[in-house]
């Protein structure tokens, strides 16, 4: 039996400015228009519960004046990052003089994901056939 989407009335208040400012302060990204979220209006948030886990968000925020709504839909990540082979890596260099490798460790460790071995391996005949290329690295 299928289960059916379910209503969640999730908050129903306003955002202080006190709070505003400091989501607005660790917020990386707000989009092109900014924030979702408006000081001195009243919210309301509802969630529409879906069993493939694709919940949809409702946001509707007003004051006297005006209104605005707001809709969001959360869906699975979708990885777009590909693992480069040594072929590609080579050309890469070639073309652009350098390449971008994505190689996984462990959170908080030193020691690679297996997905990350298998980036190194294709980096290995790259240095191997061109003695004078040099790795440097970017982030820590």
């Amino acid at each position: 039996m299928r289960k059916r989407p379910t209503w969640d009335g999730s908050f129903d208040s306003e955002i202080t400015s006190q709070e505003y400012d400091r989501y607005h302060n660790q917020a990386p990204y707000l989009g092109e228009d900014g924030s979702i979220g408006y000081t001195d209006e009243n919210i309301k948030v509802y969630v529409i519960r879906r069993a493939d886990g694709s919940d949809v968000y409702i946001q509707l925020s007003g004051n006297s004046a005006s209104g605005k709504l707001n809709i969001l839909q959360k869906e699975a990540f979708k990885q777009t990052i590909t693992l480069l082979k040594s072929d590609q890596i080579q050309r890469q260099l070639a073309q652009t003089g350098k390449a971008i490798l994505h190689i996984n460790f462990d959170v908080d460790q030193a020691t690679l994901k297996a997905d990350g071995k298998d980036a190194v391996k294709e980096i290995i005949p790259v240095l191997t056939s061109g003695k004078s290329l040099k790795l440097r690295r970017l982030y820590r």
